[in-house]
């Protein structure tokens, strides 16, 4: 199982079928007595979950499985992307650059087992090495911590 605190102060838990669901107020919220998680499910577990600047909520099982939650509660798949050529990465993570743009980051083996972090928007599946100057430097620190919570650090 996997948390993830929001703005909103839900604690959203992802289960390792897809399923989707948040508590917040101490109640518990699924696809049974919130809407809106109907469309959120995924059919296997979810590998990341990002909020960005504008408290959206972004889900991505693959880098062409990825749903987007806005304030309004209203889901935007994006499942166009494809995957780079060379296909040897495990996970793909979600950020945000400095200019406000979701990014799709994954980490490529090369040649001679060399990794390389390449990016791509959601709009093409063009995927070239990461720019740094692009990012906030706290974006790759918070991705390091982002994996190494725990529920403790969730609960006030």
């Amino acid at each position: 199982m996997y948390f993830f605190k929001d703005s909103k102060q839900r604690i959203w838990l992802i289960c390792f079928n897809g399923r989707i669901g948040y508590l917040q107020n101490n109640k518990f919220y699924n696809f049974e007595n919130q809407a809106f998680l109907k469309d959120l499910n995924f059919n296997t577990f979810i590998a990341d979950i990002f909020e960005d600047s504008k408290n959206n909520i972004w889900f991505s099982q693959s880098v062409n499985r990825i749903k987007k939650l806005d304030t309004a509660n209203v889901i935007t798949n994006f499942n166009e992307l494809k995957s780079p050529a060379n296909n040897k990465f495990k996970t793909a993570k979600l950020v945000e650059n400095t200019s406000g743009e979701i990014k799709v980051l994954i980490s490529n083996t090369k040649k001679q087992n060399n990794k390389e972090i390449q990016s791509s928007s959601l709009k093409d599946s063009i995927w070239k090495s990461i720019n740094l100057s692009l990012y906030h430097k706290n974006t790759f620190i918070n991705l390091r911590r982002k994996t190494q919570k725990n529920l403790k650090a969730l609960i006030p």
